[in-house]
């Protein structure tokens, strides 16, 4: 029997300023929870590509 998994990867991001606050950001849908920027992976992304492209579309 074989298999055919497949999974998905993300990643957060935590952005604080001098005071060290943290940025979180509120959902617009679902129980609109409040949660660190970030997203998934595209295919071929690095880690680092994705932590800017995650926090700067938001």
């Amino acid at each position: 029997m074989a298999y055919n998994d497949l999974f998905g990867l993300s990643s957060q991001v935590v952005i604080t300023n001098d005071d060290g606050q943290v940025l979180l950001l509120k959902a617009h849908y679902g129980d609109k929870h409040w949660s660190l920027p970030g997203g998934g992976l595209d295919p071929n992304e690095t880690i680092h590509l994705a932590f800017y492209d995650n926090a700067s579309k938001r």
